[in-house]
């Protein structure tokens, strides 16, 4: 669905305080910031907790080229090694935690993976991935 367009692709989950929104904000600005055909894909993988319309309701709040995607477990697993992404999620009847791989994925036109940043990296760094 997304051959001929570039994309900035992460993993996460919507209830996470502080890795998930400044690597979903910082995809949102570097999109902002570009005129080329370019996406942000945000993909949960709280099967549980996020549905497919709460993901991209959280994605969607950082920009208006944001997307959130979501799905079962099985699909959530395959598009998760597909980026080699681990994930857990750890339940106890006091705590829910949910830990992943926080990457943000260069995905160029041709549909090929071309770089591999931190969730850290600056609006300025994503931009220039994409151009």
């Amino acid at each position: 669905d997304f051959l001929g367009r570039y994309l900035l692709l992460g993993f996460g989950f919507t209830n996470c305080t502080h890795i998930c929104p400044m690597m979903a904000l910082n995809m949102g600005k570097a999109l902002s910031m570009t005129d080329a055909d370019a996406v942000g894909i945000f993909v949960s993988v709280d099967t549980e907790r996020d549905s497919p319309e709460v993901t991209d309701n959280y994605a969607s709040n950082f920009g208006a080229s944001m997307i959130g995607l979501t799905g079962d477990h099985a699909q959530v697993n395959t598009a998760a090694a597909n980026f080699k992404v681990s994930y857990a999620v750890t339940k106890t009847q006091s705590n829910y935690t949910v830990q992943h791989t926080a990457n943000v994925y260069v995905i160029n036109p041709a549909g090929e993976l071309t770089d591999v940043l931190t969730f850290t990296s600056s609006p300025e760094t994503l931009l220039e991935a994409i151009q």
